[in-house]
């Protein structure tokens, strides 16, 4: 049996063998997360302040003459992209149509950008005093696919913060698992998506 059989999903008819640079960069995407998460940490401080200031991990550049570990951690970086979004609490830390906050796997950004929404406005413009949807405004500006998404998630409190989850595991928490199956699909665009194994998962909403 060839490897490339062997070392498919064992949904997918193989035997799941592991592919060792797509494990060891699911690997390094965990380290990618904690450091998204942990803007305190001695490691983003000094990462952030060489490679991506005054921006994100996901928005960061490799840079001229990267150091190994950066060069790693950064290769991961299209995995991280691939499962990381926003959790909404009070839509004030969360750019409307730069960040990915909508809880679908095929983007987790707003499919059309409308006019009426400016490049620095916030997910909180879209809740009323109430703290509800503006289910109006929402369904006037936004195409339908967008709007029926946003109306699906859940606000929770008032003052709960906005949050960093994993799309992919229910707690919102990082996976090595699920950040393998996306190296994996990855490294086979173009070929049959694997994605459909792990959409059903169903997500922090």
């Amino acid at each position: 049996m060839a490897w490339p059989k062997l070392c498919k999903l064992k949904a997918l008819e193989g035997l799941g063998f592991r592919q060792l640079r797509e494990y060891n960069l699911a690997l390094l995407a965990k380290q990618a997360w904690r450091i998204s998460l942990d803007i305190n940490s001695v490691s983003y401080q000094v990462l952030s302040h060489k490679y991506f200031p005054g921006t994100t991990f996901l928005e960061a550049r490799l840079g001229v003459s990267p150091s190994y570990t950066w060069r790693s951690i950064w290769a991961a970086r299209d995995i991280l992209a691939a499962g990381i979004r926003w959790k909404v609490g009070n839509g004030r830390s969360i750019s409307t149509v730069e960040h990915p906050w909508l809880p679908r796997p095929m983007t987790f950004q707003l499919l059309k950008h409308p006019v009426s929404l400016m490049e620095n406005s916030r997910v909180s413009q879209l809740i009323t005093s109430e703290h509800e949807w503006n289910e109006t405004f929402i369904r006037t500006e936004l195409c339908p696919e967008d709007a029926d998404c946003i109306l699906g998630i859940r606000l929770r409190g008032r003052e709960v913060s906005d949050e960093l989850v994993w799309h992919f595991e229910p707690k919102g928490c990082f996976s090595v698992k699920s950040a393998y199956r996306i190296a994996l699909e990855l490294k086979e665009e173009g070929s049959v998506s694997q994605v459909e194994f792990y959409l059903e998962i169903k997500g922090p909403s």
